[in-house]
């Protein structure tokens, strides 16, 4: 079945709810964030997860009860009761800051025993719970205090000798104008940095646990952005596979995903092959989506359970690269045969249409697509009596194109180049496209139709 990422969570959980598994690497405004990996190491083990709109928001602000909710989850702690907090009975994060109060990892005192857990919390704050994570407070902490930021003097005393002993563990790091911000809120990306940072102190994640969605795969197609109808079915059916996820062994189907092509759902008429002839029918354009998708799809490394090639040869693509779509009769399918789930990317530009496929990193294969012609099969002249037409006008309504005999092909490749396999994909018939050319009847023909000849009696 398809999903989007919206769909993944079901409720409006917050940091530290429990994702569900074939979404919770899915997070696309993290694709090229600095702090990518860290959190995707954070989804792996339950501790952070996204919004009900499937993102992240990585720069958004964190508050207290969200972040003490993620160290709660990450430390493993059980749930626990505690009072010496008074704001925080009946809030939804009662239990995991009561925890962090009986590890140590919040002191009441420090907030005169109002917590405000919906309040942003701090960088130094942040920095003193993740300190005392690893040191107790009752044991004494031996970290220089000279600090090199320039807004040290700015740092809470309450807060600088955990502030001081999480930067001597490397769990915290300045700005590029070497100072710390320590009473500025921190977001959500910067925390997640830090307590991963003390999650590979503590022996419980390693560096090689790093989660990246790597893009797999990356294809495009032009079009003419002037042929109104036509541009507006593609952009229509190509948004709708935008953020489609594939899980294991989910076999994806175009006709299923995309839907019916009715006005009701948007379409327009454009000109698609009907009986071997170009003309107009609703969601023409379509088949350029799922010709685009199925290049992107191969240069991912995946396999095809079901695809059709065009009866006639078509612009944007060379033959044996196509993919036909037609509702009830002809899909494109393809399965994700890979342990981790994949991700589809649509980006839409003027005049350019192009899918990314995302997955884990360990799939990235260097893949190449070719096509070889074996026979071009020429296209002939009708000529066609038009008596509409003036005499000796002639008007060429199809220009006629040739049909083809061709093979495509997959070829694999290693890390210096040389050849894995070579496969043959298809080999497809495109039917040629005869010219019509129509003519206007003879001026002897159009005489005798104007001056009849006289018939004789009977």
């Amino acid at each position: 079945m398809r999903h989007t990422l919206g769909l993944l969570l079901l409720f409006m959980f917050l940091l530290g709810t429990t994702l569900a598994p074939a979404g919770a690497a899915l997070l696309p405004d993290l694709f090229t964030h600095w702090a990518e990996g860290e959190v995707r190491q954070l989804v792996k083990i339950d501790a952070i997860t996204g919004y009900p709109d499937g993102t992240f928001r990585p720069q958004a602000p964190i508050t207290r009860a969200e972040f003490s909710t993620v160290l709660f989850k990450a430390l493993e702690y059980a749930a626990a009761k505690d009072q010496s907090l008074v704001d925080i009975e009946g809030h939804w994060a009662q239990n995991q800051i009561a925890s962090l109060v009986v590890h140590g990892l919040i002191s009441p005192r420090d907030y005169d025993y109002h917590f405000n857990p919906d309040q942003p919390i701090t960088r130094e704050e942040i920095a003193k719970m993740i300190a005392r994570a690893v040191t107790p407070a009752d044991i004494p902490v031996v970290a220089p205090l000279d600090l090199p930021f320039l807004d040290s003097p700015d740092i809470n005393p309450l807060f600088l000798e955990s502030v001081a002993h999480a930067y001597s563990l490397n769990f915290i790091g300045g700005y590029p104008d070497h100072t710390f911000k320590p009473r500025g809120t921190s977001t959500r990306a910067e925390s997640a940095v830090m307590v991963v940072r003390m999650l590979h102190y503590l022996g419980r994640i390693a560096d090689e646990e790093h989660l990246y969605l790597e893009e797999l795969s990356s294809f495009s197609t032009q079009y003419n952005p002037r042929e109104i109808n036509r541009s507006h079915n593609l952009e229509l059916a190509a948004m709708t596979l935008d953020n489609t996820i594939l899980a294991p062994g989910e076999v994806f189907s175009f006709n299923r995903t995309v839907g019916p092509r009715t006005v009701a759902r948007g379409y327009r008429e454009a000109l698609i092959i009907i009986g071997g002839r170009f003309q107009p029918g609703l969601g023409g354009g379509i088949c350029q989506v799922s010709s685009t998708l199925y290049n992107a799809a191969l240069l991912a490394g995946l396999s095809m359970a079901e695809r059709h090639n065009h009866s006639l040869a078509i612009p944007y693509l060379p033959p044996g690269r196509d993919a036909t779509i037609a509702y009830g009769s002809q899909d494109l399918r393809f399965k994700n045969h890979m342990e981790h789930p994949l991700y589809i990317k649509t980006f839409i530009s003027p005049g350019r249409l192009t899918f990314n496929f995302y997955g884990h990193r360990k799939y990235q294969q260097h893949i190449e697509l070719s096509q070889v012609t074996d026979q071009v099969l020429p296209f002939r002249t009708e000529r066609i009596a038009d008596p509409s037409l003036r005499p000796g006008q002639e008007i060429v309504r199809v220009a006629g194109a040739n049909g083809y005999i061709a093979r495509s092909f997959r070829t694999f490749y290693d890390d210096q180049g040389q050849v894995i396999k070579r496969e043959q994909l298809t080999r497809d018939y495109y039917h040629p496209l005869n010219r019509l050319v129509y003519f206007g009847p003879p001026p002897k023909a159009v005489e005798e139709k104007e001056n009849p000849r006289p018939q004789g009696e009977q």
